[in-house]
């Protein structure tokens, strides 16, 4: 926990707008190597062990002062920073000079319960290091294989295995991830199998974890994909409103 701060101090956790909107940077305050950089009544900017900046102010004004305390007091300029609320991405570009990349809806379950996933005849387990090359080579959207490496190794990747019999198949029909960050996402279902309430299911099962574990769970859905944010309706997620906004360093 940054500095011993907890959520509740710097997010009004009873408005669920606020709540959905920050699910990351609450989640990033479980974790022992993120820290304050900067704060004030209107917004605050974490660091988390990875370097990257999050940032949320009620203005530009506000904004632009906290991105300066920070560099002030001796942060390093960051290669990547989530901007929240509409002042922040203006900010980011004129302190830091980062440009802006995806656009994305924070979905974020807040129900106590979730559904049974629809389908009965999976099982789920965590993807040991044999998977690797077999996520890595499925994955449609494509990730960096260091990446998937690193996500596999840690456990974060479940893989959704379909029951033949007395024993599960070798290799999983579908699998779902934990991000570096905490977000659900790297969802995949083979070929075969779509369509067929995999994803839905994976989806379930992992959100039943994350609570399990104490979490908020949530991922991020890029702007524009309208299937994705209606299978999270779908599924009892609440969706964000404004966006956030990934900065990066021009190319």
């Amino acid at each position: 926990m940054a500095e011993g701060i907890t959520a509740g101090e710097l997010f009004d956790l009873d408005d669920e707008d606020l709540l959905v909107l920050h699910a990351d940077m609450i989640e990033a305050l479980r974790a022992s190597t993120t820290q304050i950089a900067a704060r004030s009544d209107g917004g605050v900017v974490l660091v988390d062990g990875g370097g990257r900046w999050l940032l949320t102010a009620e203005s530009l004004d506000g904004g632009v002062a906290l991105l300066r305390a920070a560099l002030a007091d001796g942060w390093e300029r960051p290669r990547t920073v989530v901007a929240h609320r509409p002042g922040s991405v203006e900010a980011v570009e004129d302190v830091l000079g980062l440009e802006a990349g995806h656009q994305c809806h924070q979905v974020v379950f807040l129900g106590e319960a979730v559904p049974a996933p629809p389908r009965d005849d999976l099982h789920y387990s965590w993807l040991g290091v044999e998977y690797i090359d077999f996520v890595h080579s499925t994955y449609s959207l494509g990730l960096d294989r260091d990446y998937v490496a690193e996500r596999v190794a840690a456990g974060a990747v479940l893989g959704a295995f379909l029951d033949e019999g007395d024993e599960p198949a070798a290799e999983p029909i579908g699998y779902m991830g934990i991000h570096g960050e905490g977000s659900m996402g790297m969802l995949e279902v083979l070929p075969a199998h779509r369509r067929q309430h995999v994803g839905e299911s994976l989806q379930l099962t992992l959100t039943s974890l994350r609570l399990a574990g104490g979490h908020i769970p949530y991922g991020q859905v890029i702007v524009g994909n309208d299937a994705s944010l209606a299978l999270q309706r779908k599924l009892g997620f609440t969706i964000s409103t404004p966006d956030v906004t990934w900065m990066h360093r021009p190319k």
